[in-house]
């Protein structure tokens, strides 16, 4: 008889795990903001939030949110990220 301990499930996940992946982030133009937006749902159940933030040229946090926002789609929770994160920024005077 031959028993199964699933060591074969692991070595097949580590092999698919990506290692090393650099994180840059650019900064915008000198005067100018970027904003980082991003949207997440539990698919079992539908829940959404979203986040996001807004930095300076120089890399400095000016400000951000998170919103819990219901039962939604993956691609409505991106979208409302996006239209959250724009009314705080302007709300900051993050206008450029």
């Amino acid at each position: 008889m031959v028993t199964d301990n699933g060591d074969w499930y692991w070595d097949f996940l580590r092999q698919m795990v990506v290692k090393d992946v650099p994180i840059i982030w650019k900064a915008p133009s000198i005067g100018w903001y970027k904003i980082n937006v991003d949207g997440a749902v539990i698919t079992t159940i539908g829940v959404a939030s979203a986040g996001g933030l807004v930095r300076d040229s120089n890399g400095n946090w000016i400000c951000g949110f998170n919103r819990l926002i219901g039962i939604c789609s993956p691609l409505q929770a991106e979208l409302w990220g996006v239209l959250d994160v724009l009314r705080v920024a302007w709300q900051k005077g993050c206008v450029e």
